[in-house]
């Protein structure tokens, strides 16, 4: 079998186990079921006979194993120094460990042996943002051979799975004794905060059941990453406000409360309420972005607008990412020029275009220049994209708009970016896009969909 055929294979099964587990987040009753099913998806890849996980408490610096199953051990908490599980959160970073490594540790006393030695061990740190929370572990006792590197790779990314998964866990739980503590207006504020997550929710859900979103592992790692923060700071809002309500619910109680305690609540009270909802706010603006990534085809709607005008405006709004280069845009086109269409899937394309060029084509370069021509020919909008950039490949050209087909995934990218633009163009314009290029010189891409011109009335 052909080693590209083969890779294939492997990528696509690979894949498939990812979007299983990320599957089981929506179809589990409890984290020790939801534990169970990505023990068994992830089976499919990495053997999981000998699997845990455990927490880290760093009172009393102690580990609890929320889920294992094992052969020969079972343990409800062990200490952190001196075990590989201590070691891989000391130093924050993943751990494949061999029986020869822990003796060699061992001999210079820096681990010590608890329970049955193992041929090897593959652990990965569980990281809220910069925290570590925890372990997710495999090992076997009878084969040294067992795990690798990318095994390794595909651990880390199960674990912020499992990381995200535990953190809103936490947070659910904060939120649901606020529910039974706080008073009308900060039970409003929590539901918005509550309703957003499920907004997140029912977007992760549509991204696994899309052909399109097969890769889903990484977009959901980047929207828990970005939500995260926003809903952090929210709960730890939160958690003030609850213990200043149940300070003053406790003078009021005792017939002590004056009324400087009550004005200085209110205080509290409208601060912590701020926090909340502008941080809810901007937790649902995130979730907005990463809904585009679906190609909502539904809520966009048409309107009349200056094709010149809107181009300028997208292009002030990558002022930002622009200003920081020495690259140039140049835009062609008619300043009278309007069409009735769909202003937010024409806005994407674009932007998607010059990220595009940003990141990949001028990668090596220091003076780029991207060139827009706008025209309607034949009752057609015909866009000219073109950059002097580093080029692309003819065998890579075949695959750019292929979903999750990227050249630089060592990087961060997705390979979603050209899917998008092409989703967009064939799909809610009903137009066609075609790409060319040569290394070194230049990348073109043009694009064409069907519309009316129309006069300032709309007609």
């Amino acid at each position: 079998m052909p080693k590209e055929l083969l890779d294939y294979r492997i990528n696509r099964k690979i894949r498939n186990t990812l979007i299983n587990i990320a599957n089981a987040l929506n179809q589990t009753k409890n984290l020790s079921e939801l534990f169970a099913h990505i023990r068994k998806h992830l089976n499919e890849i990495i053997d999981t006979t000998n699997f845990y996980i455990a927490l880290y408490n760093s009172n009393t610096n102690m580990l609890s194993m929320i889920y294992e199953k094992d052969e020969k051990d079972n343990f409800e908490d062990f200490p952190l120094k001196g075990t590989l599980t201590g070691y891989v959160i000391n130093t924050k970073k993943p751990l494949l460990a061999t029986e020869e490594f822990h003796k060699k540790m061992r001999n210079k006393g820096e681990l010590i042996l608890l329970g049955s030695p193992s041929k090897i061990w593959l652990g990965v740190p569980l990281k809220i943002e910069e925290e570590i929370i925890g372990v997710v572990v495999v090992q076997s006792y009878t084969d040294v051979n067992l795990y690798s590197h990318k095994d390794m790779k595909i651990l880390q990314f199960v674990s912020g799975l499992i990381a995200v998964v535990i953190d809103r866990k936490r947070a659910e739980d904060k939120l649901r004794k606020l529910n039974e503590e706080l008073e009308s207006r900060i039970i409003e504020r929590t539901a918005k905060l509550q309703q957003s997550l499920e907004t997140l929710q029912q977007t992760r859900d549509q991204l696994v059941q899309s052909e399109k979103m097969a890769a889903l592992g990484d977009l959901v790692a980047g929207v828990a990453h970005e939500i995260n923060t926003p809903v952090g700071i929210g709960v730890t809002a939160v958690s003030h406000l609850s213990e200043k309500t149940n300070e003053i619910l406790k003078l009021y109680k005792n017939n002590t409360m004056k009324r400087s305690d009550l004005e200085k609540f209110l205080v509290v009270s409208e601060e912590s309420s701020n926090i909340i909802l502008t941080n809810l706010m901007h937790a649902s603006e995130n979730i907005s972005s990463f809904k585009k990534v679906a190609v909502d085809r539904t809520k966009d709607e048409k309107r009349l607008f200056n094709i010149y005008e809107y181009v300028s405006d997208i292009l002030t709004s990558l002022h930002p990412r622009i200003k920081k280069t020495k690259h140039k845009i140049l835009l062609d086109c008619s300043k009278d020029l309007e069409i009735y269409s769909f202003p937010g899937a024409f806005s994407q394309v674009i932007t998607n275009l010059v990220i595009n060029s940003l990141i990949h084509g001028f990668k090596t370069k220091e003076f780029g220049v991207i060139k827009i021509k706008i025209a309607i020919e034949d009752k057609k909008v015909i866009i000219h994209f073109e950059d002097n950039g580093i080029g692309i490949e003819k065998e890579t050209i075949k695959h750019i708009f292929e979903p999750f087909f990227t050249t630089n995934r060592i990087e961060g990218g997705t390979g979603l970016g050209l899917h998008i633009i092409y989703n967009i163009i064939s799909h809610k314009l009903n137009g066609n896009i075609q790409c060319e290029s040569t290394c070194d010189k230049y990348c073109r891409f043009r694009i064409e969909f069907p519309i009316n011109k129309v006069d300032k009335n709309g007609k």
